[in-house]
């Protein structure tokens, strides 16, 4: 569903893969849905002419690539929104040619499953993997991990906070950004308030 976390894990498999010997190549389907404007990001991502925004020819440039070492990781974000022209000029991508073919990874709703059934006709030609919502202790450890980067520690939080943003947000790394800042303005402002308050 909407912020679980689809793009974190895009972001977290472009940045875990050797840059040497993968080129990640990130689309994203919003406003560009359709075979043509996906095939051309990808051109494009490629150092390639819109002119050879084609199938045949972008698995040419992948097999080139794997001949030099490079595999390529074509990631879409978005990918609920690609209608059927470009599922299936993806699902040509990925099953590519006996000399190679792109890796593709499609970050997307669950809509998006219904059509890559219906163009798969029986045939096992995707993998669906689930994105599950977080334990509580990751939660504890995504919540470390996003204050570290803006350079705080998670003792801003009591356990007790942790614990009611982990249930507030069920667990869904978008829910829980918007808790755990919820908790925080609430907490500031209470803070202000006894602040203001005289005392006798």
């Amino acid at each position: 569903p909407q912020g679980s976390g689809k793009t974190l894990l895009r972001q977290a498999l472009v940045a875990s893969t050797n840059k040497q010997s993968v080129q990640s190549v990130v689309v994203s389907a919003r406003g560009a849905s359709d075979a043509a404007s996906v095939l051309g990001q990808v051109a494009q991502a490629l150092g390639m002419t819109q002119a050879q925004a084609q199938v045949p020819e972008l698995l040419s440039q992948v097999v080139q690539l794997a001949l030099t070492g490079q595999e390529v990781y074509l990631l879409v974000d978005d990918a609920e929104q690609l209608d059927e022209s470009a599922l299936q000029a993806l699902l040509e991508l990925a099953a590519g040619t006996p000399e190679g073919r792109p890796h593709v990874f499609l970050f997307g709703e669950p809509s998006l499953i219904a059509g890559l059934e219906e163009l798969s006709a029986d045939l096992e030609r995707f993998h669906v993997i689930e994105l599950a919502p977080y334990s509580e202790e990751e939660t504890r450890e995504y919540l470390e991990q996003r204050l570290e980067g803006a350079g705080r520690g998670i003792e801003v939080f009591t356990s007790e906070q942790i614990v009611d943003i982990h249930e507030n947000s069920d667990g869904w790394p978008g829910a829980i950004n918007q808790v755990a800042r919820d908790t925080l303005i609430e907490a500031m402002i209470a803070s202000r308030t006894t602040a203001k308050r005289p005392s006798m």
